[in-house]
């Protein structure tokens, strides 16, 4: 779904990416459900930071235009995708190799998105002097610990020694606790 909000801000980054890439791509009239979306327009979905959810909003944007990716890749063919690669692959820069990457792109049919989240999943934000807008994990041992249970299913995880040091002083330096954040 794309939001009538979303819509409009997209075209400062449809512009910006345009110029970039020599594209052309159409603004989109106005929001809706299920809306395909081109390469220029996705992109710019996944960019947009300035609505209710600031950040979290924006990386659960890039969450959903990955999954659709994925999708999308899930119902091709594998010779299409070695194409895309081979199309791209001048144009992106990564230590993997155009073979490691047809290597990996033999196995999208197989790959299954799991649940998604953000981190740190109780979090609030204040402003630190030069460092700017801050989010804060309220506290980062138990935003830890609830991480590793999602990820891992581990009930009984400890935190280690650094990860209780540096969540005693993000709450010292901010004065935010477990009960000042929010999800």
């Amino acid at each position: 779904e794309v939001t009538d909000e979303e819509a409009v801000l997209m075209q400062g980054y449809m512009d910006e990416i345009n110029k970039l890439t020599k594209k052309n791509s159409k603004y989109l009239s106005g929001g809706g459900t299920n809306v395909t979306l081109d390469g220029v327009q996705a992109c710019s979905y996944a960019r947009i930071r300035y609505t209710a959810g600031d950040d979290y909003k924006r990386a659960e944007r890039q969450r959903t235009v990955l999954a659709a990716m994925v999708a999308k890749a899930q119902k091709s063919d594998l010779v299409t995708i070695n194409k895309l690669i081979d199309a791209v692959f001048g144009d992106i820069q990564t230590s993997f190799s155009n073979a490691d990457l047809v290597a990996l792109a033999a196995q999208v049919f197989n790959y299954k998105l799991g649940e998604t989240s953000g981190f740190p999943f109780n979090h609030g934000s204040t402003t630190l002097g030069s460092k700017g807008s801050v989010v804060v994990p309220c506290t980062l041992e138990s935003n830890v610990i609830e991480l590793h249970q999602f990820l891992f299913g581990d009930e009984e995880y400890t935190p280690s020694d650094t990860v209780l040091a540096n969540s005693k002083k993000i709450i010292n330096d901010t004065g935010m606790n477990e009960g000042s954040g929010y999800r």
